[in-house]
């Protein structure tokens, strides 16, 4: 597990990338990193 304290203004989605780059620089065996897709930036779904 990692966290990472930034700025109120930085958006999920950008603070994410950031933790992401340091967990891939940490585990040399990371391959694949799952996150949910729940705040994507500039897409919505249609239902129905």
């Amino acid at each position: 597990m990692h966290a990472l304290v930034h700025a109120a203004d930085i958006q999920d989605c950008d603070g994410g990338v950031m933790v992401m780059a340091k967990l891939f620089g940490l585990d040399p065996f990371l391959f694949k990193l799952y996150a949910g897709g729940g705040h994507s930036r500039g897409r919505s779904s249609k239902r129905g």
